[in-house]
């Protein structure tokens, strides 16, 4: 491994930890291996990435070039002298350097028309002109009744249930298959690859707003060309000055952030815009009803200017969105061409884990990089993109609209229609009768079903699912259904057209059972049915249990993968249950040190409470008035001793509410008031609370983004705050709380689920039977039965400890930072927790300690803060 620059191209000088981690990335995707690495928030992370990862692929492709010149030189001129080699190698790099110039020459002109605020190309002013005209809303009111029918669906492929076309499941329209392919950005089949530049790094993290912030840091990199000109450039024509390469950077989005045409992007929803934007484009639709964004066969030209515009600037999905409007071409279509020029792409989370999303933007991994940022969930998100659930009152009226719609239209439907429009509803029938059958039950209460319980109707076994799952899909009958309930709904109501946007912006009933009838396909083995009677209805769900299979296409396709959070300890967890299939080899980890020293943090497990009562939150426990009390009481203390904003996380929203309503009837011993307002005397109170919406103690605030300005501007007010939240609440993850908005992180308790539940009996149950069924496995039962069960426990902790870890990296922002923890149980004494804490936080755990002598410890550890304040920047 060799790289052009010692820094990586850094923008700045790297810190020992960020060269370890540039190195260590670089390695692994040499290496083509699959990695884990940790790097606490603060030490600059998502540059580490950025830099270890480009530099790789320049000087990949630098090497690339290189060995390409030298095999086609020798191979094809063997025979010639030294000077005729030396010549063929010189045209080849001249040629290369020539298209470079090219292509660099049109982004500087895109980049040149932007700085000039070009509104509009005159060349296509006709073109714009025709796609600025607006979507009559006589749309709708024009359609007859034939635009609800369904299509005849005849072909052998529908008929054998199987499509070869790979978006075909994915519900799209003739027409916009046949745009896809016009544009080149249908799956890419092996002979394309030849194509490419090179390997792509597609970036992805779990949302828009975090790309967007890892798109600023992007701007930040110079990187060098690929093909540097030889010292006397002239020999082959080619100024040794002009060796600029701009980096090439597209960021990806759903039609959901990207859509441009007001009629469908103000319907909200996701599916909702989906389903709008396929209806636009079906067959049949005239022309003058269509999307007038949506790129046709004669505007290559513009989908070129555009894909130019796109690559010429680093843009975050927002930009994108703006270069579409003043282009006055959709950019979730004509983005697609800048795939293969592009070297980095960045996506959210689902675009990448869902094949259905990555078929449909037309990504292909095969030997590119994929990087995960905050990858910490990823097990749950796969899990939770595979998921699916239904509930009585969606199926019932999901029947209802499919009766009504069979009454208007059942002389009509032809061929297989009518066959699997019956079978979609002995399907749905089969699920209302176990629904009914377990509607008496206990309220809160989930309880695990076999597939074979939900299929238990009339003849359903003898329904082949996968070509019904393909036929709802295909024929799109779940907007069809719901558009005629929808078009009966305007006839029969006067407020119909406020009526029909609401409905609009929801998923389509049938949706819902479509998406539902994919996992009663699944492998049961991967995953469980559960019921539960929520309110007056009962939801059936479906959960993944096993994210294995649907993520290993990714790892067997790409070149490298990488995993990448600031709390991705403890790591075992991704190696058993994630990468279960990849050789010790070619899997790696590394957890990076904080670049704070070990000063700046100082951390106390906390046992007991001033009274001698141990403190022990389990769930047992959590109800014991003594230990609300006394925790009360413990946060008293804490925010007398820690200056500005001391943020506190409590295992769960119901223990919260328990806390602060004993809070503020039970007197503290040291007031006489209650708990509560001595809280509240030292410093004001904020609260999260369980909608998602969070309190102060003196008004309501209605969002998150809502109450943290006003956190913030009690702290700078000189008041100080203190804000209570929840381990994996809306808190707890993603937001920032540096330097005076949170000197001190406290954690009550630890938030371990109820292993009791259903959820998570079925989830330990199958990790126990997989070290059973593991090869190797002892032949002994009992230790056999001990083996899973110990590994069963350890995913249950691991998990409780990445959410603990997610929390306590709120207190430690940057090198300058400096706060304290303070871990409020006995179990955080024990070396089994400990050892799951982050590497960055171990040599500032402090022995164990109670309220008082933690108190001591925070005057002490802030007094040394300020008498020296150079030795923790």
């Amino acid at each position: 491994m060799e790289s052009k620059s010692d820094s990586f191209n850094f923008p700045f000088e790297p810190y020992d930890i960020q060269r370890q981690f540039m190195t260590a990335l670089y390695e692994a995707i040499e290496d083509s291996k699959v990695a884990i690495f940790e790097s606490p928030t603060g030490t600059g992370k998502s540059l580490s990435l950025i830099c270890g990862a480009l530099t790789w692929l320049r000087d990949h492709k630098r090497r690339k070039f290189d060995d390409s010149m030298h095999v086609d030189a020798v191979c094809i001129l063997t025979d010639e002298p030294d000077w005729v080699l030396e010549n063929a190698r010189q045209e080849r790099r001249r040629d290369a350097l020539q298209a470079r110039e090219a292509r660099e020459r049109r982004l500087a002109r895109a980049r040149e028309r932007e700085a000039r605020a070009f509104e509009k190309y005159s060349e296509d002013e006709p073109s714009n002109k025709r796609r600025k005209k607006i979507i009559s809303d006589s749309n709708d009111k024009d359609q007859n009744l034939d635009s609800y029918l369904l299509d005849d669906y005849d072909s052998d492929e529908q008929r054998n249930g199987r499509s070869t076309n790979p978006l075909a499941t994915l519900g799209l329209s003739k027409d916009t298959l046949s745009l896809l392919d016009r544009l080149g950005v249908m799956s890419q089949k092996e002979d394309d690859l030849e194509e490419k530049e090179g390997p792509i790094i597609y970036y992805c993290s779990r949302t828009h707003s975090q790309l967007t912030q890892f798109v600023s840091e992007l701007r930040k990199v110079n990187l060098p060309p690929v093909i540097q000109p030889d010292l006397h450039g002239d020999a082959i024509g080619i100024s040794p000055d002009n060796v600029a390469e701009s980096l090439r950077h597209l960021t990806l989005g759903s039609r959901k952030n990207l859509c441009i045409n007001a009629k469908v992007s103000n319907l909200g929803g996701n599916t909702a815009i989906n389903e709008k934007c396929l209806d636009l484009q079906k067959v049949g639709t005239p022309e003058d009803k269509k999307c007038p964004y949506l790129p046709k066969k004669e505007d290559e030209p513009i989908i070129n200017k555009f894909r130019d515009h796109a690559l010429a600037k680093i843009r975050d999905i927002e930009d994108l969105g703006k270069l579409g409007k003043r282009m006055c071409i959709c950019p979730y279509y004509a983005s697609r061409p800048a795939i293969q020029l592009s070297e980095i792409v960045t996506l959210p989370y689902p675009l990448l884990l869902q094949k259905s999303a990555r078929d449909a933007l037309s990504i292909c991994l095969k030997d590119n990089i994929v990087i995960i940022d905050e990858a910490h969930n990823l097990m749950d998100a796969v899990c939770g993109i595979y998921s699916s659930s239904i509930s009585l009152s969606q199926l019932q009226l999901g029947r209802q609209q499919l009766m009504i719609y069979l009454q208007k239209f059942k002389n009509r439907l032809k061929g297989q229609n009518r066959v699997y429009v019956a079978q979609t509803i002995r399907v749905m029938d089969s699920l209302i009768a176990f629904s009914k059958s377990k509607d008496g039950s206990k309220i809160g209460t989930e309880e695990i079903c076999r597939v074979d319980e939900l299929l238990a109707g009339k003849n359903v076994d003898q329904i082949d699912l996968f070509k019904l799952n393909a036929y709802i899909s295909e024929s799109r009958l779940a907007r069809k259904i719901d558009g005629y309930a929808n078009h009966l709904a305007k006839e029969q109501s006067s407020t119909s057209t406020a009526a029909s946007n609401e409905r609009n912006t929801s998923m389509p009933v049938l949706m819902h059972l479509q998406s539902f009838m994919a996992a009663l396909m699944n492998p049961s083995a991967e995953g469980r049915f559960f019921f539960i009677k929520e309110d007056q209805d009962l939801i059936i769900r479906y959960m993944l249990l096993d994210p294995t299979n649907h993520f290993k296409e990714i790892v067997q396709e790409a070149r490298a993968v990488i995993l990448a959070g600031g709390t991705m300890s403890p790591m075992e967890d991704y190696k058993q249950h994630l990468f279960p299939y990849v050789s010790p080899e070619r899997l790696s980890t590394l957890s990076c040190s904080h670049i704070v020293p070990a000063t700046s943090l100082s951390v106390y497990p906390i046992t007991h409470a001033a009274s001698g009562l141990e403190f022990d939150f389990t769930f047992s426990a959590r109800k014991d008035n003594k230990m609300i009390s006394a925790a009360g009481e413990a946060l008293v203390s804490f925010i007398s001793t820690v200056p500005d904003g001391v943020v506190a996380f409590f295992p769960s929203y119901a223990f919260l509410e328990t806390c602060i309503k004993a809070w503020k009837m039970t007197p503290s011993t040291v007031s006489g008031r209650s708990i509560w307002a001595a809280i509240s005397t030292i410093k004001p109170i904020f609260h999260e609370a369980k909608s998602t919406s969070l309190s102060t103690s003196t008004k309501d605030a209605s969002s998150t983004e809502a109450l943290l300005p006003s956190y913030t501007a009690a702290i700078r007010s000189g008041k100080g705050a203190v804000l209570l939240a929840v381990i994996s609440g809306s808190l707890s993850e993603g937001i920032n709380f540096s330097d005076d908005l949170g000197r001190a992180v406290v954690v009550f308790g630890l938030p371990y689920p109820n292993p009791h539940g259903a959820e998570w009996t079925a989830k330990m149950q199958y990790i126990a039977s997989k070290v059973d069924a593991a090869p190797g496995s002892s032949s002994n039962g009992t230790a056999q039965v001990a083996a899973g069960k110990a590994a069963a426990r350890e995913f249950y902790e691991n998990a409780t400890m990445r959410a603990v870890n997610q929390a306590v990296g709120r207190a430690i922002r940057h090198r300058g930072d400096y706060a304290a923890v303070l871990l409020v149980d006995r179990r955080y004494a024990t070396d089994r927790v400990q050892k799951k804490l982050p590497g960055w936080m171990k040599e500032s755990i402090k022995p164990a300690v109670n309220v008082q002598e933690a108190a001591r410890g925070l005057t002490g550890f802030f007094a040394e803060i300020k008498r020296n304040p150079r030795a923790n920047t």
